[in-house]
């Protein structure tokens, strides 16, 4: 169905001016690399729209370097999915997509926005200016208290050697030797009355206690 068309195109493409492409990119008619030569013949084009498409020798063409990231631009996975087939079950490169199938579970921004995220997760390159451009920016009020550089952490009292609290019936703690060092604070007003530790568990809860 295309042969009649072949020779038309060709002439149509002789009144262009063809130039040498500033990006490389890999020739679906050769699945090499773009050569000049070829870019600027507009034969080359002709049999571009004619012979069949090497899909497969370009992606494994690509897939000899760990330095790209697949991604697939428009609806669908179907892309995506032929080139995850090249890998043949070894672990190949990342392949995404930008939209998703239609019908599928996220909206077409979500899709994008994961994408977007995967690809700077691998390290592209994303101009974040012309992603924000069309955004609206509002002032938001921010809290009217200064930001008072002051210490309020609470030091551990120096000892003289190892003491632990015990109470004195009032309420209050004063140290004893004779125990692990501990930090020693004043015990808050408390409705009940200070209860010493009645037994051993009791007692190493009460210094843990005490420590904290």
């Amino acid at each position: 169905m295309m042969d009649e068309l072949v020779a038309p195109f060709v002439q149509l493409m002789r009144g262009f001016e063809l130039k040498e492409p500033t990006l490389p990119y890999v020739s679906n008619l050769t699945g090499k690399w773009i050569t000049k030569e070829d870019a600027m013949d507009p034969d080359y084009w002709g049999r571009h729209l004619r012979h069949t498409v090497n899909f497969s020798a370009g992606v494994q063409l690509l897939m000899e370097s760990e330095e790209y990231v697949f991604l697939e631009v428009g609806p669908g996975r179907d892309l995506a999915s032929l080139v995850q087939a090249q890998g043949g079950g070894r672990q190949g490169p990342v392949v995404l997509s930008s939209l998703g199938r239609p019908g599928g579970p996220d909206s077409d921004i979500e899709h994008v926005v994961q994408s977007l995220g995967r690809l700077w997760l691998t390290g592209a390159k994303v101009s974040w200016s012309d992603y924000y451009a069309k955004e609206e920016r509002r002032r938001v009020a921010l809290p009217t208290y200064p930001f008072e550089r002051q210490r309020y952490w609470i030091d551990r009292r120096p000892q003289s050697g190892p003491t632990t609290v015990i109470g004195d019936g009032q309420n209050n703690e004063v140290a004893a030797p004779g125990a692990s060092p501990i930090s020693l604070h004043e015990r808050s007003g408390l409705a009940d009355t200070y209860v010493a530790p009645r037994n051993k568990i009791e007692q190493v809860v009460a210094e843990i206690w005490s420590e904290l």
